[in-house]
C-alpha cells in the first residue's frame, strides 16, 4: 500500500513539473527555433507554413492593438507576436485563456469602476489647470481618467534635477522643525548625503523633537548594517522597519505574479506572529480564535496567522493613537453570534412572514380563509 502511495505521489510531482510555466516557455522557445530551421529549408511546405503562421500572428497582433489596454502592454505583445510568431502566438493564447488572469482582470476592472467616482475631486482645480497650463491638458485628462490621479490645487512643488541640489534644501527644512520629523524611505544608503541628514536628525532628537524613521528592510538589505535600527534608537531616534504583514501586489502586464508579504524586520513581525499564535489558542478571549478558524477554512492556516497578526497590529495602533481599550466594532457579533431559532413552517408563521414582507392584507385574509375551509 505504501509503495502504491509513493508511486502516486511521484507521478503527481512529475506531472506538476511538466505543467510548470517555465517548462512551457522553454518548450515554446524550442518550437520557435525548430520553426526557424524548418523555414530556412525553403521548401513548398515551409513557405505555406510560414505564410499561415505570419497571418495568424498578424491577426492576433491586430486584436491586441484593438483591445482597451495599456499602451506598454500592447507594444510588448505586438513586438513578441511579430518577431517570434510561433512563440508569441502560443504564449499569448496560453496567457489569454488562463482562468486566473481573466478573473483577476475582471475583478480589477470592477473595483476600478466602483471607485472611479472618488477620483474626481470637488472644486475648480481642473478648470484652473485648463486656464493656466492648457498645453498639459491632455496629460492631465489621461492621468485623471485612466490612471486615477486627479489634479490638485493649492500645492507647491519644487523640482530638483540632481540630488545634490535637493540636499541643502532638505537640511534647511529639517533645521526648521519644531515638533516632529517623520521620514519614510524604501532605500537608505550610508554616504555623504545620508550622513549629513543623520547629523541633523541626531541634533534635533537631542533637543527633544520627536524624530522617527521608517524604512524597508529588503530595500536596505545591502546598504545598511543589521543593527541600524538599534543604532538609531541609541541616538534617540525612533526607528522601525515596515511590519511586512500586508500582502503585496506584484503585477506585470495584468498578470498577478505574487501576493507574498515582505520579510520586513527581525523584531516586529516575528513578535506579532508569536502573539497571533498564542491568541488563536486562547479560550478565555476567543475573538481572534474565531476569526482564525473562519480564515483558515478559506485561506489556509499560514495566511490566516498573517491576517490575525495584521489585525492585532491594527488594534494596537488604534489603541495607542486613540487611547482607548481593546473593543473592535464586531466584537459582540463574533463572541456572541445571534442564535438562529428554528421556525416551524405552518400557516401562521407563513402569513406572519408575508406580512413582514409587505404583502397585501386582503390577499392574506383570503388565503387564510381558503386554507381554513380546506380539510386538514
Amino acid at each position: 500500500m505504501s509503495r502504491k502511495n509513493g508511486w502516486g505521489k511521484m507521478k503527481r510531482s512529475w506531472f506538476r513539473v511538466l505543467l510548470r510555466r517555465r517548462l512551457f516557455v522553454i518548450f515554446l522557445l524550442l518550437l520557435q527555433v525548430a520553426f526557424i530551421i524548418f523555414v530556412f529549408k525553403e521548401s513548398y511546405i515551409s513557405g505555406i507554413l510560414q505564410a499561415v503562421v505570419s497571418a495568424i500572428s498578424f491577426l492576433i497582433a491586430f486584436y491586441v492593438i484593438s483591445k482597451k489596454d495599456k499602451g506598454a502592454n500592447k507594444v510588448a505583445w505586438v513586438f513578441l507576436l511579430l518577431l517570434f510568431p510561433v512563440f508569441g502566438c502560443l504564449f499569448y493564447l496560453l496567457y489569454y485563456f488562463q482562468a486566473s488572469t481573466r478573473k483577476f482582470s475582471s475583478k480589477s476592472i470592477r473595483i476600478d469602476e466602483e471607485n472611479r467616482k472618488y477620483y474626481i475631486l470637488p472644486g475648480d482645480a481642473f478648470d484652473e489647470a485648463e486656464r493656466l497650463i492648457p498645453q498639459h491638458l491632455p496629460q492631465i485628462r489621461y492621468l485623471q481618467k485612466f490612471a486615477g490621479y486627479p489634479v490638485y490645487g493649492s500645492t507647491r512643488t519644487e523640482y530638483f534635477s540632481p540630488g545634490e541640489k535637493f540636499l541643502p534644501v532638505l537640511l534647511q527644512e529639517l533645521e526648521k522643525a519644531k515638533k516632529y520629523i517623520f521620514m519614510e524611505y524604501f532605500i537608505i544608503q550610508e554616504g555623504v548625503m545620508w550622513n549629513a541628514v543623520l547629523d541633523v536628525l541626531k541634533k534635533k532628537a537631542s533637543q527633544g523633537i520627536d524624530v522617527r524613521i521608517l524604512y524597508d528592510d529588503i530595500g536596505c538589505f545591502l546598504t545598511l548594517p543589521k543593527n541600524f535600527a538599534s543604532q538609531m534608537k541609541t541616538a534617540g531616534i525612533k526607528c522601525e522597519i515596515w511590519a511586512g504583514l500586508t500582502p503585496a501586489n506584484n503585477e506585470s502586464a495584468n498578470k498577478k505574479k505574487s501576493t507574498r508579504c515582505s520579510k520586513a524586520g527581525q523584531y516586529l513581525k516575528p513578535l506579532l506572529i508569536q502573539c497571533a499564535l498564542a491568541a488563536v489558542k486562547s479560550k478565555k478571549e476567543p475573538y481572534f480564535a474565531i476569526k482564525y478558524q473562519r480564515l483558515a477554512k478559506r485561506r489556509g492556516k499560514k495566511k490566516a496567522i498573517i491576517a490575525i497578526a495584521r489585525m492585532m497590529l491594527t488594534c494596537i495602533y488604534h489603541m495607542l493613537s486613540e487611547e482607548r481599550d481593546f473593543h473592535p466594532d464586531d466584537y459582540e457579533a463574533v463572541i456572541y453570534p445571534p442564535v438562529q431559532k428554528s421556525v416551524v413552517l405552518n400557516l401562521d408563521n407563513t402569513l406572519q412572514f408575508l406580512r413582514e414582507q409587505g404583502a397585501d392584507p386582503e390577499t392574506l385574509k383570503l388565503i387564510q380563509q381558503q386554507c381554513a375551509a380546506q380539510p386538514a
